[in-house]
């Protein structure tokens, strides 16, 4: 599984789309990162199962995908200027696979 997405977007509203084109069903949770969150962080949080909250600043959004899916899943956001942001699903396409 993977996401393709450009390294930087502009500032102001964007539509993400999900495209699902794997056999089982996947999620995308965007995330707005505090500054001195880093990807390791949430790397290290996801495995020692702890909440992903104290890395975050406000909420998060979730679009979900059906197997074989394109264009069905989308989510509009207000990306703000100079923040970060992070892409993540929890759901993997086997047992044992990342």
């Amino acid at each position: 599984m993977t996401f393709q997405v450009a390294d930087t977007v502009d500032p102001g509203p964007t539509v993400i789309q999900l495209d699902n084109r794997g056999k089982v069903f996947h999620e995308m949770v965007v995330m707005k990162l505090r500054p001195a969150t880093t990807i390791a962080s949430l790397l290290q949080a996801d495995a020692a199962d702890a909440s992903f909250q104290p890395f975050l600043e406000g909420g998060s959004a979730v679009l979900f995908a059906a197997p074989g899916t394109t264009g069905t899943g989308r989510l509009a956001v207000t990306f703000e200027p100079g923040a970060r942001y992070a892409l993540w699903c929890n759901f993997s396409d086997s047992a044992g696979a990342p």
